[in-house]
């Protein structure tokens, strides 16, 4: 009864307002409605996905719409192995593993993965206009847990890096070095221990004889 209802609904939905034609419109659509095969049929027809704006009003390219709704396949097929993307961000400043980050699909926490795997290390710390990192705008625990660890490593190393500027004392470094251009400290040479004074000779206390 229920599922009758609900396609009744849909038909309904789709005479009232029918889906769009066009390949953005159709790509823009289907993505909101977590409909990733129907993403995949159209995104070929997007000129430019990975750069192109497609969504106006947000600065949004069609990355960004696949990483929002955690299509990992569909972002696989726009990316095709670029390492390029963190620099491609909307109006507010978010990257493509922002967006990842903030879904709530049940292929969020495999999309962030993959998408770390292609950034450099220091795209976990990336912060947007607002100054949130990936951690701070992620939606499930899974994803939280996940990122906590590693930014907390790669924002300590940008600390050793800098000098060690900024880091509390006695933080654990988990075996990050320091890198200063100093000159290492002077080799010290503890002092030598004197050598004991020669006893006298037993001749010296012997009694001189009478003759």
């Amino acid at each position: 009864m229920l599922s009758w209802a609900t396609s009744q609904l849909e038909s309904l939905a789709q005479t009232v307002a029918p889906p769009p034609t066009d390949p953005v419109s159709k790509y823009i659509y289907c993505c909101q409605r977590g409909d990733e095969a129907g993403a995949l049929e159209v995104i070929n027809q997007i000129n430019d996905p990975l750069r192109s704006v497609i969504q106006t009003g947000r600065g949004q390219t069609a990355l960004h719409l696949a990483c929002l709704a955690g299509m990992l396949q569909l972002t696989q097929q726009i990316l095709r192995g670029d390492n390029q993307f963190q620099t491609i961000v909307d109006l507010e400043g978010n990257t493509p593993l922002h967006c990842a980050c903030t879904s709530s699909n049940t292929e969020a926490l495999d999309l962030v993965k993959y998408l770390l795997h292609l950034a450099p290390p220091s795209a976990v710390s990336t912060k947007n206009s607002l100054g949130q990192t990936l951690y701070d705008v992620a939606s499930l625990n899974t994803t939280r847990q996940y990122l906590l660890p590693i930014q907390l490593q790669a924002e300590t190393q940008a600390a050793l890096d800098n000098g060690g500027v900024g880091l509390p004392p006695g933080i654990d470094l988990g075996g990050l070095t320091i890198k200063r251009n100093v000159a290492p400290p002077p080799i010290i040479v503890p002092p030598t221990t004197p050598a004991p004074a020669a006893l006298p000779s037993p001749s010296m206390f012997t009694t001189p004889s009478p003759h």
